[in-house]
């Protein structure tokens, strides 16, 4: 009973650490502090489109290196460093000089460390733990996610009220190195308990699994979802701005996103342990090709609302979607590697949408194209997606935590 009780630890860890994570605390509170940033040092907001960028992209590098460093140390350790030199990285944003490119270097390293201030590791450590129960508790961690979304902008105007964006820099920074306490203290590693068995493989084996027909019926929606939500979400706040809607209404909308995130987590990885994955995952493409056609459609208040909950809950489910359907594609012994691959569209598909999004600003003076084409690639996601054949590794009774893989004795 106690070893049942004890990995719900990692599950919890795991919220926290999604809570401060990089995800909520570069997108939704860099948005608030880049404006007085820019207006302090004269910049474009093609400042703000670029740092973002090189942070998604970046973290997708780190994504694919974390991989192995997990597979080799495990996942407490390396990511404890590496999420304490993310924490750091934000709060030397609050002593920068008005010089773009030290801004987009220390996002570089942002997105970099910031790999593992993400679900990934969670994720590694619950693919070990649960199997038919893997769904809600990878829902729950990624719940955490959601929670720190919807309350990081209303933080942040705080931060900004009272400290200004370089003291909302530094405690946001500071708050980052929350999470590595619980990486060393609560998460337990079952590919590195005490006795359990290491496999090793060769570096053919999991690059192998790279050129199944599944990995990339997984990895290209991973990437179109990234790419739509990222790169809606990412000029929501201009955008909406270029509309004349209010501060007060913009905040609104955005914290409506992230309650909309924090909602999507549990009730996706529910879902996804009582029907079938790639069905869930064209349900949640869909609700965001709807959230992006209501944005291009109407410029009322109340439809903006419904678009953004429409594509928060889209975003709110990816965490669960990329981490359950890998695990039930992929063995054991190749997942945290095949995950960091995966990890690799999805951050990079993020980067492309905002950039993408800033570049049909710059062309067309308006966002409406690059909406468009989001949701013409969503739809062809849906197709994809919902062709993923039957799981290779279905779920069994869930009764103790799967410490080493079932292969090892073979």
């Amino acid at each position: 009973m106690a070893t049942c009780v004890n990995r719900w630890w990692t599950v919890a860890a795991g919220a926290v650490g999604c809570s401060l994570g990089a995800g909520v605390l570069v997108i939704y509170t860099f948005g608030v502090f880049a404006s007085a940033m820019a207006s302090d040092f004269g910049w474009s907001r093609a400042a703000h489109a670029n740092a973002l960028t090189i942070f998604l992209l970046c973290s997708g590098t780190g994504s694919l290196l974390l991989g192995p460093l997990i597979d080799r140390y495990g996942v407490r350790l390396p990511c404890a460093v590496l999420v304490g030199v993310f924490g750091l990285s934000v709060a030397s944003l609050s002593f920068v000089p008005a010089n773009p490119s030290i801004v987009y270097a220390l996002f570089a390293v942002i997105g970099l460390s910031g790999s593992a201030a993400t679900a990934m590791p969670y994720a590694v450590a619950v693919r070990g733990l649960f199997d038919d129960r893997r769904g809600i508790a990878l829902g729950l961690v990624n719940f955490g996610s959601g929670m720190g979304s919807a309350i990081a902008p209303y933080c942040a105007g705080a931060l900004l009220s009272s400290s200004g964006w370089r003291g909302g820099f530094l405690s946001v920074g500071l708050a980052a190195l929350v999470p590595v306490l619980g990486l060393l203290v609560l998460v337990r590693d079952p590919a590195h308990s005490p006795g359990a068995r290491r496999l090793h493989f060769g570096q053919g084996v999991w690059v192998a699994q790279l050129r199944r027909r599944s990995f990339w019926m997984i990895a290209i929606p991973i990437a179109g979802i990234s790419l739509a939500t990222f790169g809606v979400l990412g000029t929501m706040v201009p955008l909406l701005k270029d509309r004349g809607m209010a501060a007060e209404s913009i905040a609104l909308i955005m914290s409506s996103v992230g309650l909309s995130t924090w909602v999507a987590r549990p009730l996706a990885g529910y879902a996804l342990d009582r029907f079938f994955a790639p069905f869930v995952s064209a349900v949640t493409f869909a609700s965001a090709v709807a959230g992006l056609l209501l944005v291009v459609l109407t410029h009322s208040m109340a439809g903006t609302l419904i678009a953004g909950v429409l594509i928060g809950f889209a975003l709110g489910s990816e965490g669960d979607l990329v981490t359950f359907l890998v695990s039930r594609y992929f063995g054991p012994e190749v997942y945290s590697r095949v995950l960091g691959a995966t990890w690799v569209t999805w951050a990079w598909g993020g980067g492309i949408g905002t950039f993408a999004a800033g570049t049909s600003f710059r062309l067309f003076t308006s966002y409406t194209p690059a909406l468009l084409a989001f949701a013409a690639l969503l739809s062809l996601c849906i197709i994809i997606v919902s062709r993923l054949g039957p799981y290779d590794y279905p779920a069994v009774v869930d009764s103790a935590p799967q410490l080493v893989s079932a292969r090892a004795g073979q």
